[in-house]
């Protein structure tokens, strides 16, 4: 559990000042997640009125954090590439304030490179791999599972009717939320 006292500390001392996406979201398979997180950086800092001088620590998931920092041609002093699916990009901001507090950066710069519908890969099956004994032979890996994992416990600890409630406010609020977005893309 955090420490609310620091946390506390830290208040102020660092802000989000641009945010943005690529040009065009969707299935694009002309644009490489390289180039989703080239445009989504250049309008970001477009809308916080910064340019890529100014940037001093990159944070990427998805893409090699070093790749992109070439492909936008900047030099940060900090890297940080943490990798934990869909919530990369909400620890990376916990992440970038916690360098701008320690003084390693200024200004941090938070890319993703996919367009929202992008195609993947598959997940490997390799029967080698320490989650193939366990979950491979059931056909489902990765996010689900853990997502599943963790309802299941909340349903433990606070009992199944209020946990029902809580994922439909969830769905309906997300869904709310996504249709005030021009961009956003209803699945």
């Amino acid at each position: 559990m955090p420490n609310k006292q620091k946390l506390q500390n830290l208040s102020g001392q660092a802000h989000i000042v641009g945010v943005a996406e690529s040009n065009k979201l969707g299935k694009v398979p002309e644009k490489s997640p390289l180039v989703h997180h080239s445009e989504a950086a250049i309008n970001a800092l477009d809308d916080a009125g910064l340019q890529f001088a100014d940037v001093d620590a990159l944070f990427t998931a998805g893409w090699s954090t070093l790749d992109v920092a070439e492909y936008l041609g900047i030099h940060p002093r900090y890297t940080d590439s943490t990798s934990v699916g869909g919530s990369s990009f909400v620890i990376h901001v916990a992440h970038a304030l916690a360098a701008i507090a320690a003084g390693y950066c200024e200004v941090g710069l938070i890319t993703h490179g996919q367009s929202g519908r992008s195609d993947r890969a598959p997940i490997p099956r390799n029967p080698g791999t320490p989650m193939a004994q366990y979950e491979a032979p059931y056909g489902i890996i990765g996010p689900p599972i853990s997502y599943a994992m963790a309802a299941r416990r909340y349903m433990h600890e606070y009992g199944e009717d209020r946990t029902r409630q809580a994922m439909a406010e969830i769905a309906v609020s997300t869904r709310k939320w996504a249709n005030m977005n021009p961009k956003g893309i209803f699945l």
